[in-house]
């Protein structure tokens, strides 16, 4: 059951993250700064246990997990691809050479492996630093983070979309 969980918070993270690679690039110390601060507001912990290293250890996760994003996008942008906001990659998609969207499809699964591959160790290592309920508590906190950031990216997105009326392209009788 417990690798059930790590895997579908694996997947959404992936997914979210997709999501935020895609979007213009932020500040990577802002992205690191709102999730710690997120987490420190949700997540009790004693002070023993935060003498055990897990913030340093969480910090260091976050920006390993934005340097994975960062190659991602430096790997796409080095044969040309530029994708947009999710949902929004169409047209960019259409336009791609074969070995484009091959060499895209290739670094997707790359960067999902990369990022289960950090998830993994982060978790193998704050199992020896958090209690089991702070381990659930934390895992539940950052699926709850990741699917909001998501369903806020989600809206913003639908909210560019120029809205089309119904019967666009259609004949009136």
């Amino acid at each position: 059951m417990n690798m059930k969980r790590l895997i579908a918070f694996v997947c959404l993270m992936t997914a979210v993250l997709c999501g935020l690679q895609a979007q213009v690039k932020e500040d990577p110390n802002k992205i690191v700064k709102e999730r710690m601060d997120n987490m420190r507001s949700k997540l009790k912990l004693t002070s023993t246990t935060e003498q055990n290293g897990f913030w340093t250890a969480y910090e260091q996760y976050l920006r390993n997990e934005v340097k994975a994003f960062e190659t991602y996008r430096n790997n796409l942008a080095k044969r040309g691809i530029k994708l947009n906001a999710p949902g929004q990659n169409k047209e960019v998609i259409a336009k791609l050479s074969d070995s484009q969207l091959t060499y895209l499809h290739d670094q997707k699964f790359e960067l999902r492996k990369n990022l289960l591959n950090l998830e993994s160790a982060f978790y193998k290592k704050i199992k020896g630093i958090l209690t089991p309920r702070h381990v659930h508590d934390y895992l539940n906190i950052e699926e709850t983070y990741k699917r909001e950031l998501a369903n806020k990216r989600k809206a913003a997105a639908v909210e560019e979309k120029p809205a089309t009326p119904v019967n666009a392209g259609k004949k009136r009788r």
